[in-house]
């Protein structure tokens, strides 16, 4: 998490963010029904909401979708998408 938090420490605002793990609480949960999901993320997605956040790593979770305020979140996991961004 500290290492997480230190590499996202210099995202601007408003860029698309695009991360391995997802963020704590969204689009992250396991077979097992724990949450995996980071807090570096989820804090920096929340300070300095993205446009997008796209992540992967949570099989259980690929093709899910949430929001954090303004935030799109998307776990795409192995599959290709196209994003409209206004």
């Amino acid at each position: 998490e500290s290492e997480a938090e230190a590499m996202l420490s210099g995202l601007p605002e408003k860029a698309v963010l695009v991360v391995h793990s997802p963020p704590k609480g969204h689009c992250d949960e396991a077979g097992n029904g724990m949450s995996l999901g980071s807090v570096a993320i989820l804090k920096a997605i929340e300070d300095k909401q993205p446009v997008l956040a796209v992540c992967g790593h949570i099989h259980e979770a690929w093709g899910q979708e949430s929001k954090v305020g303004e935030t799109g979140i998307v776990n795409l996991g192995p599959a290709g998408r196209y994003f409209d961004l206004d």
